[in-house]
């Protein structure tokens, strides 16, 4: 994702957005992972706008695309609440 000049505040910050993608990957992943993002937390998230760096409209493509894949793990049962995980599950 690089990203050339773009007018202000049309792209991201390259750093912040390749994070926060990769974190949403992982989410999708492992998403019962205790750190595992859920769909409103990564809808949510703060991002930089800057001069140059992956235009916004893709990286926030690419977030609604994994936050639906969020959702439909959720739906499926296959996440555990935020902050929880087997191990330390009391009921």
């Amino acid at each position: 994702m690089t990203g050339a000049r773009t007018p202000e505040g049309q792209a991201y910050d390259p750093f912040e957005a390749d994070l926060l993608l990769r974190l949403a990957a992982m989410s999708v992943r492992h998403p019962d992972d205790p750190d595992a993002l859920d769909a409103d937390e990564l809808r949510a998230w703060p991002l930089t706008p800057c001069f140059a760096g992956p235009a916004r409209d893709g990286v926030d493509m690419e977030i609604d695309r994994l936050a639906e894949l969020l959702e439909g793990a959720r739906a499926d049962g296959a996440r555990a609440p935020h902050g929880t995980n087997e191990r330390n599950r009391t009921t």
